[in-house]
C-alpha cells in the first residue's frame, strides 16, 4: 500500500517525466509506537472499533454486505462451470401400443427406449473455459467493489481527522480571541479608547466561533454514521481512529505506478477477460459446423402368441445412431461475425480505459505535488508571519499603538490561515486516498 509524503516545497520535473515522487507506506507495524489515538463516540456505552484506518478497511472489506454478496457471485459463478462441462440428462421413453402390433415373433404392445446426446468433448470444454471467464469477470468486479469501499472508508476518516483537527485550531483561535476580549474590556474599562461597541463586536466573533464548532460537530456526527453504515455496525459504534497517518518513505516512479495499475486495476482485468471470452466465443462457433451424436437402445415386449406359427416370443432389441445436421451456416456466420465484433469492442474499451487511467495517475501526482508545495509555503512561512503578525498586533493594541479593526483583522487572518492549511492537508490525503485506488492497491 502506498501514500505519497512531502517531498518539500520544490519539484524539479524534466519533459520525459521520469520524476520520483516520496510515497509512504501505511502499515500495521508502523501504528505500534504511535501517540494516543483521538476518540469521538456516540455512545459511550458502546464497544470501540478499530485503531487506525487500515484496521477499519480490513473490518469493512470482512463484512460490508455488497463485498459478501460479490463472493458469492464468484462461487455461483465456480458453480456453472461444472454444468457446463457435464453431458445432457439421458433421456427415457416409454411406447405403449393402443392396437398391438402383430409380427411372427408374437404380438408387441409396450416399447422402452434410452437415449444419450453426445455433446462433442471439445464444445463442452469450450463452453466451461467461457464459464471460467466468467468467475474470473466476477472476481474483478469484486476487486472493483473492494477498491470503492476501501476508498470510501478512507475518505471518510480522512474526513473526520480533519474535522477534529478543525475543532482543537479553532478551540486555540478561541483562546486568543478570548485574550483580545479581555485586552478590549480592560482598555474600555480604563480609558476608554476603545467603544462599547468594540467589545460587542468581538463578542459577537466569539458567538461566530462557537456556532462554527457547532457546525462541525453536526458533520462529524454524519460522517460517523457514514462510516458505520460502510462497516454495517450500529450507527451509535464508538469508533477510534488514529490521529496521524504513520509513514514511511519510498521512491517510485510514474511509470511503475502506471505499470502497478495496468497489472491490478479491475477494470482493465474485465476487458481481458471479455476478450478472452470473444475468442472461445468465436472458436465455439465454428465447432457448430460439425455434428452431435445421439446413441439410443430401444427394447420392445412381444407376447408368445402370435397370428404366425412361428411365434416364439422373443423381444425386439434396437439400437440408434442419431445426430443433427449443421446445414444452417448463416446462423454460424452471424454467431462468428458476433463474436468478432464484440472483441473489437473489448479490445477498443480496453485503450480507452488504459489512456484514461494513465491521464488518472498523472494528474494525480500534478495535483500531489502542487499541494506538497502550496503544505509547506503555508506552514513554514504564512502562518508563522500570520502568528507574529497577530503577536504585534495584541502588544500594539495594548500600548495604543493600534486600534481595534487591524487587531480582529489580524486575528481572522491567523484564524483562515490555520484552517487553510488543515484543508491543504486533508486535500493532500484525499489525493493519496484517489491515487490508492487509481493504481488498484487495497
Amino acid at each position: 500500500m502506498i501514500l505519497l509524503a512531502s517531498t518539500g516545497c520544490q519539484s524539479t520535473r524534466s519533459p520525459t517525466r521520469t520524476q520520483t515522487l516520496a510515497i509512504p507506506r501505511v502499515s500495521p507495524e508502523s501504528f505500534r509506537h504511535q501517540p494516543a489515538v483521538e476518540t469521538v463516540s456516540f455512545d459511550s456505552e458502546a464497544a470501540p472499533v478499530g485503531t487506525d484506518i487500515e484496521t477499519l478497511v480490513m473490518q469493512g472489506l470482512a463484512q460490508n454486505p455488497r463485498i459478501l454478496a460479490a463472493h458469492h457471485r464468484i462461487e455461483a459463478a465456480r458453480a456453472r462451470i461444472d454444468q457446463t462441462i457435464a453431458l445432457p440428462d439421458p433421456m427415457v421413453n416409454t411406447t405403449s401400443f393402443v392396437d398391438p402390433v402383430q409380427t411372427a415373433a408374437g404380438e408387441q404392445e409396450f416399447g422402452l427406449g434410452i437415449s444419450q446426446k453426445l455433446v462433442r468433448a471439445d464444445r463442452r470444454h469450450t463452453r466451461a473455459a467461457l464459464e471460467s471467464e466468467q468467475v474470473a469477470i466476477a472476481q474483478a468486479r469484486l476487486k472493483q467493489d473492494q477498491l470503492q469501499l476501501a476508498q470510501q472508508i478512507r475518505s471518510v476518516c480522512v474526513r473526520l481527522i480533519f474535522l477534529r483537527k478543525t475543532q482543537a485550531v479553532i478551540a486555540q483561535d478561541q483562546l486568543a480571541l478570548a485574550d483580545i476580549e479581555e485586552a478590549i474590556i480592560r482598555k474600555y474599562e480604563v480609558d476608554q479608547d476603545v467603544s462599547q461597541q468594540d467589545v460587542l463586536n468581538v463578542q459577537v466573533e466569539r458567538s461566530k466561533v462557537e456556532n462554527q464548532i457547532t457546525d462541525l460537530k453536526k458533520k462529524e456526527r454524519v460522517l460517523e454514521s457514514t462510516l458505520a453504515r460502510l462497516l454495517d455496525v450500529g450507527p451509535q459504534t464508538y469508533f477510534q481512529i488514529e490521529d496521524e497517518l504513520a509513514s514511511y518513505s519510498d521512491s517510485y516512479a510514474i511509470d511503475l505506478l502506471l505499470r502497478q495499475a495496468l497489472d491490478a486495476r479491475p477494470e482493465l482485468q474485465v476487458q481481458l477477460a471479455q476478450i478472452r471470452q470473444a475468442t472461445k466465443k468465436i472458436h465455439l462457433a465454428r465447432l457448430q459446423r460439425q455434428p452431435d451424436f445421439t446413441l439410443g437402445v430401444n427394447w420392445i415386449s412381444t407376447s408368445n402368441e402370435g397370428v404366425s406359427p412361428v411365434a416364439n416370443g422373443d423381444d425386439a432389441v434396437l439400437v440408434g445412431v442419431g445426430f443433427n445436421l449443421p446445414v444452417n451456416r448463416q446462423r454460424i456466420r452471424a454467431a462468428i461475425c458476433e463474436a468478432q465484433s464484440m472483441q473489437r469492442a473489448s479490445e477498443y474499451e480496453l485503450a480507452g480505459i488504459h489512456a484514461d487511467i494513465s491521464e488518472e495517475i498523472v494528474s494525480l501526482v500534478e495535483t500531489i505535488e502542487a499541494l506538497q508545495t502550496t503544505i509547506e509555503l503555508v506552514s513554514t512561512d504564512i502562518v508563522p508571519k500570520a502568528e507574529q503578525s497577530l503577536n504585534m498586533s495584541i502588544d500594539e493594541f495594548a500600548a495604543g499603538d493600534s486600534d481595534y479593526v487591524e487587531l480582529v483583522e489580524n486575528w481572522r487572518s491567523l484564524f483562515k490561515y490555520r484552517l487553510s492549511e488543515l484543508q491543504l492537508r486533508s486535500e493532500f490525503h484525499q489525493t493519496l486516498v484517489d491515487l490508492r485506488k487509481a493504481i488498484g492497491e487495497l
